[in-house]
């Protein structure tokens, strides 16, 4: 059974770009979805708000991935995605299929219950 996770991100400008559009951003991802353990992933952009959603092949493998952070390359690419939207001003909310709900706080760059 495979687990959803959808995340909205909203950045100020044009000019600014996504974490996703910068060299080496996706390697994470990437991975995750060469192995299998996203079945899904789909990303629509309006303007300046952007939607990903994610088909996880379960919820313990996202809770391990991206959660637990046993990923090395997952946590490295969340690094860099945090220190690049903290700095470029781009929030985010994820919202999980069990109902979790994560904000981006750019001034700590870390991920906040809702």
């Amino acid at each position: 059974m495979t687990y959803r996770v959808t995340k909205t991100y909203t950045k100020q400008d044009d000019a600014t770009f996504w974490p996703w559009e910068q060299y080496g951003y996706r390697a994470g991802l990437s991975a995750a979805l060469a192995e299998g353990r996203v079945t899904s992933h789909v990303l629509s952009e309006d303007g300046n708000t952007a939607t990903t959603t994610q088909e996880w092949s379960s919820k313990s493998v996202y809770e391990d991935a991206a959660v637990a952070k046993n990923d090395d390359t997952l946590v490295s690419q969340q690094t860099q995605w945090n220190t690049y939207m903290s700095l470029n001003n781009i929030s985010c909310r994820s919202v999980q299929e069990d109902g979790t709900t994560r904000v981006f706080n750019p001034s700590t760059q870390s991920w906040e219950l809702e």
